[in-house]
């Protein structure tokens, strides 16, 4: 028992000088490993770009972010990657005009090519020289339009937004749609600068560039047209447009369209007293029997046709009459300031009129006058992912 015990007492007298050991050999092993691995590189840091400085000198005027839709069939919401876009390029800076206004400054809108009626374009929004503005309002399916009377400053800065999103020099070439015909989006724009566009189904690619591939049930079997920033920009910001205080436009003029039915379904009797169908039509015939023009109608005979023709609409049928012999389809459309209807040989309503008076005054803009921002889209919120 004594000869166990002294043999556990000298294993502990041992043991400091074991571990000792058994550390240093670790340690030197450790030393080795590490002498045989590469020292890693640092990684080189990335120089920060330089971003723009807005102008000391521009003034901006906040919009409203809540606003109805201005288009019937709603604002597209604008796709990441549109398709393939170069970037911006710089633009020059803003400085003062002074020119001789135009009386529309601006007309935007959309135009349907398909359209069997002169009445094929549809502005959402006009401005003209005196300040005017006439914007598209809808809730739903259903639209009105509202009106108010920009100042000056307000003018040079809805025109000042425009210039600053390079439209002015903006290349339509540049776009080459892949699918003609249908609606198209146009905007035509006259300040100091002058620039007209319009390009093939511009929201749908906007909204989502892929649109045509699922018509088509294929998958990038189309090639995406280019849209430059200029272009996206501009559009985005005329969708976001949108001013408190408009109050509702009463338009005083009615075209009227009368041709022969294109529109199948069954046909109403003409039976609006004292306005005669069969007159109608033979005053909007031309020289040659064969062509037609729109008839300008005012007062109560123009809001009664409208109003009988809208409740023919709503009740589902098309608007086609018969009034004796004839039968007839009747297209109405309200007519803004300065628009003329469609005369023989014509396929679209004017805005403005040829004969429309130029304004008898010179249009000063400034830097100073300010840009209208445009509100950012705000994200929704990420979806949170389901628990493990």
């Amino acid at each position: 028992m004594a000869s166990v015990h002294s043999r556990i007492l000298n294993l502990n007298r041992r043991w400091p000088a074991v571990f000792m050991a058994l550390f240093l050999w670790c340690l030197g092993l450790l030393l080795i490993f590490s002498a045989c691995q590469a020292t890693p590189t640092p990684p080189t840091p990335i120089a920060p770009t330089d971003s723009p400085v807005p102008s000391q000198t521009a003034t901006l005027h906040p919009i409203p972010t809540s606003r109805p839709t201005l288009a019937p069939s709603g604002t597209p919401v604008l796709s990441p990657t549109p398709g393939p876009s170069p970037t911006s390029t710089a633009l020059p800076p803003l400085v003062a005009h002074t020119w001789q206004p135009a009386p529309v400054l601006v007309q935007a809108g959309y135009y349907d090519k398909d359209n069997l009626s002169p009445f094929g374009k549809e502005p959402y929004l006009v401005l003209y020289a005196t300040g005017q503005l006439i914007m598209k309002q809808c809730q739903g399916a259903r639209c009105t339009l509202g009106t108010q009377t920009l100042d000056r400053q307000g003018i040079c800065s809805f025109l000042n937004t425009i210039d600053r999103q390079g439209f002015f020099d903006y290349d339509p070439s540049t776009f080459q749609s892949p699918q003609g015909g249908g609606r198209a989006f146009y905007l035509e724009v006259n300040a100091w600068r002058s620039k007209s566009v319009q390009i093939d189904g511009l929201d749908q690619w906007l909204q989502d560039p892929s649109w045509l591939d699922k018509q088509l049930h294929c998958t990038n079997c189309v090639a995406r047209p280019v849209v430059l920033a200029a272009l996206a920009n501009t559009f985005d910001f005329l969708n976001r447009y949108h001013p408190t205080g408009l109050k509702t436009f009463q338009a005083d003029r009615l075209a009227v369209w009368i041709s022969q039915p294109w529109l199948a379904g069954t046909s109403t009797p003409w039976l609006l007293q004292g306005i005669s169908l069969s007159q109608m039509y033979t005053d909007s015939r031309c020289s040659d029997p064969a062509n037609g023009r729109a008839i300008e109608l005012t007062g109560s005979e123009a809001v009664r046709v409208s109003e009988y023709v809208n409740q023919i609409v709503s009740l589902g049928n098309p608007p086609v009459f018969t009034e004796g012999n004839l039968k007839l389809q009747v297209v109405d459309q309200w007519l803004l300031p300065g628009e003329v209807a469609a005369g023989c040989g014509e396929t679209t309503d004017s805005l403005p009129a040829v004969s429309y008076p130029t304004p008898d005054f010179q249009l000063q803009c400034q830097p100073s006058d300010g840009l209208i921002p445009i509100p950012t889209p705000t994200l929704p919120p990420p979806i949170p992912l389901p628990l493990p």
